[in-house]
């Protein structure tokens, strides 16, 4: 029997407004704006990238209660292995996507605040997490920055940076995730086994996934559009949630 786990908190962080909070809005967004595209009848002279973040905090927990009570197929010392875990995002519009893309999953490294901002709040929310900051409030001038913002490896490798935000995330070989996609629904479905089972040893710390393109997608001049999905607030059966399988 499959059994399902519920997101506690999601929220979108905006390069083109790097410290906007959206942390309760209904929808999240992977959006990519190109360098000399049209956005409210201006041409950009930027590239600007949104990504996701989102975390099931406790229910990880539930995850490693179900398998003490043998309704998760487990060895002895807590670890996953005949099952298998998903991640799943509902897409409510999808918009000037190629054919063929991917998408992107890693465990965030750094804690976050999920603030209670939305996208079309005037004036912006800036207290909260948001593509600058982690935590706190830009107007004030508290806000707390990602400390690397971009990728921080576990192992040996620096990872990349990239000193506009972002977000802070797990790389390398057991903290990475990735779906591709060619002609087919943008519904999101991507297998975090290897993650979830780092969250549940204690190896990383349960900060939540973050959801992104590939690097290379993001700063190429590609125009590559925008996908919605359903967030945990979105009062729908279609919530995020970790499927165990």
């Amino acid at each position: 029997m499959n059994r399902i786990y519920y997101a506690e908190r999601d929220t979108t962080l905006f390069e083109k407004v790097s410290d906007q909070n959206t942390g309760i809005d209904e929808v999240l967004e992977l959006t990519k704006i190109a360098s000399g595209s049209r956005l409210n009848g201006e041409i950009q002279a930027d590239t600007y990238n949104s990504r996701i973040l989102i975390d099931f905090g406790t229910e990880i927990s539930s995850i490693s209660q179900s398998i003490v009570n043998g309704e998760i197929p487990a060895l002895n010392n807590g670890h996953i292995t005949s099952a298998s875990v998903f991640l799943n995002l509902r897409a409510t519009d999808a918009s000037d996507l190629l054919q063929s893309y991917s998408i992107k999953v890693y465990p965030i490294s750094e804690s976050w605040d999920n603030g209670s901002g939305r996208v079309d709040d005037e004036p912006k929310t800036r207290i909260g997490s948001s593509w600058l900051y982690r935590s706190g409030d830009s107007i004030a001038q508290t806000g707390v920055p990602w400390s690397t913002g971009s990728a921080a490896s576990y192992a040996t490798s620096p990872g990349t940076t990239e000193p506009k935000g972002g977000g802070a995330w797990m790389t390398g070989s057991g903290f990475e995730a990735s779906q591709s996609f060619q002609n087919e629904s943008p519904d999101l479905r991507i297998n975090v086994t290897d993650i979830v089972k780092q969250q549940l040893q204690g190896t990383i710390a349960n900060n939540g996934f973050i959801i992104k393109r590939p690097h290379a997608d993001e700063i190429d001049g590609e125009v590559r559009g925008s996908i919605k999905f359903f967030g945990r607030e979105s009062h729908t059966i279609f919530v995020p949630k970790l499927e165990v399988c």
